[in-house]
């Protein structure tokens, strides 16, 4: 995680990123994926490429690229086999009050890795 969180600290346009989902809560099981939530002014620039995970698997090859709602899922699957999700959004994702997809994620399990705005933090005190 350290490498995708140097990754989005050094992104201007990045607002926030969370580890969320099974690994968040350390109890991932066999075959579970990692799931990232990155919050950006400029989706459309972070839902192309794979600058996020080249760092740390510069072999890494994306899998699927597809809509939920707000979010731009960017699934990888790692040299391991481990498959890595970033879901891409703008920070409205995160806004009080917070809709019921966005409160089940969080509740889901949700550790903070990069929050300079504070987006993440305000969106779980809420919970």
């Amino acid at each position: 995680m350290t490498a995708v969180t140097q990754w989005a600290s050094a992104q201007a346009d990045v607002s926030g990123l969370a580890l969320v989902g099974s690994y968040a809560c350390n109890r991932p099981r066999m075959g579970s994926d990692v799931d990232l939530v990155l919050l950006t002014n400029n989706p459309a620039k972070h839902s192309r490429g794979l600058d996020w995970v080249v760092s740390f698997d510069p072999r890494a090859e994306l899998i699927r690229d597809q809509m939920w709602g707000p979010l731009r899922e960017r699934r990888v699957r790692l040299r391991s086999g481990l498959q890595v999700e970033l879901g891409v959004v703008p920070p409205s994702w995160a806004a009080i009050p917070l809709d019921s997809g966005t409160k089940k994620v969080l509740r889901d399990g949700c550790r903070i890795l990069h929050d300079p705005d504070g987006i993440f933090r305000a969106a779980l005190a809420r919970l």
